[in-house]
């Protein structure tokens, strides 16, 4: 069994999972510890796409008083199942080197001084032609971030489509896992965003994006008796 952390405590719990004789690999591992908050999963996910995750909350440096132990035991006879998490692809202009994929959400925001026009299409339905800040495309696991500080809701199934800040008030909607969510830009520029990805896609005057359901998904290992993250 191969093992890669990620955390801002890395070398601490790498030095713990060592103690216990499971190899660390940081190219090619079975699973990835990732000790922190959701920010932890989302940085994990990006470094290690697909790769099972377990979640841990919290390492405190140097205290000693968390015990990986029973986490590792579980691993090694098998003991949890596979959760899996949709992730988004969002696409400009049909362009798979202008592409990025978000386990939280797919952002497409204004750049400054202007606001950005948008004119949102769901399954080829035209849904909003609006002017704001842009549109936040969630995952029901990202529902509780950038989502729920612009629509004060939640949502465990689907794909959600909030509006930010339009200058036409505009209800948030939740549409199918298997819908097809279009944007044009009608005014002004802004950028394309995912996650705590550093890496933005510039939007000009006239560019399409396309956010839909990634082929792939985000894997968390939920242990036996325990949920999705683990609390030691």
């Amino acid at each position: 069994m191969r093992i890669a952390v990620v955390s801002k405590w890395k070398g601490s719990v790498e030095r713990d999972v060592s103690r216990l004789g499971v190899k660390l690999d940081r190219r090619n591992p079975d699973f990835v510890l990732c000790v922190g908050g959701d920010g932890t999963f989302l940085y994990g996910e990006m470094l290690y796409p697909e790769v099972p995750k377990v979640l841990i909350s919290h390492k405190c440096s140097g205290c000693g008083r968390h015990d990986l132990k029973g986490v590792i035991e579980n691993l090694r006879k098998g003991q949890y199942r596979m959760v899996k998490d949709i992730k988004l692809a969002g696409t400009v202009n049909g362009s798979p080197r202008k592409r990025l994929v978000g386990l939280n959400d797919i952002n497409v925001h204004y750049r400054l001084p202007c606001a950005i026009g948008l004119e949102v299409k769901v399954n080829g339905k035209t849904v909003s032609n609006n002017l704001g800040d842009g549109i936040i495309v969630s995952t029901p696991f990202g529902s509780t971030g950038y989502f729920s500080s612009i629509t004060r809701k939640t949502f465990k199934k689907g794909i959600g489509i909030a509006f930010n800040n339009t200058v036409r008030k505009e209800k948030h909607l939740v549409v199918g896992e298997k819908s097809v969510i279009k944007a044009k830009v009608t005014r002004g520029a802004g950028y394309l965003a995912s996650d705590c990805n550093r890496k933005t896609i510039p939007l000009k005057l006239g560019d399409r994006i396309e956010i839909r359901k990634h082929v792939k998904d985000a894997r968390i290992v939920q242990l036996r008796g325990r949920g999705k993250r683990i609390v030691l």
